[in-house]
């Protein structure tokens, strides 16, 4: 059973240096491959992603502490996995849609999803 990606893609930080991270990976069995360095094109979803977060919190308020950003962070994040249906995923949440998965696949994943909803006790 399996919760973890097999693969995964991430940006290229520096090209001569070993990261933390990298190490992780192995030890989980994931293989992580990075972005060829200085080569923004291949960065696409990264770079919408990060221009949606910022625009739905630096360019539209004035946070007087980090903390409040990683509030509002945070309810953003859980209104986007919970409530804004996506094309992508024909209409669904992100949180349907890993559901639906669970529901007809739950070999795949080394722990229940359901008992990691946030609520009152988090």
């Amino acid at each position: 059973m399996r919760s973890l990606p097999y693969n995964l893609l991430s940006q290229a930080q520096r090209p001569d240096k070993e990261h933390p991270f990298d190490e992780l990976c192995r030890h989980l069995g994931i293989e992580h491959r990075t972005t060829k360095f200085r080569h923004p094109w291949t960065n696409g979803q990264v770079e919408i992603t990060n221009k949606m977060l910022k625009e739905v919190t630096v360019k539209r308020f004035h946070y007087e502490h980090p903390d409040e950003l990683k509030r509002h962070l945070m309810v953003f994040l859980l209104y986007y996995n919970h409530q804004r249906p996506l094309r992508s995923l024909k209409y669904k949440t992100p949180w349907q849609a890993l559901e639906d998965c669970y529901n007809l696949e739950p070999e795949l994943f080394r722990e229940n999803p359901f008992q990691k909803i946030m609520g009152l006790n988090t």
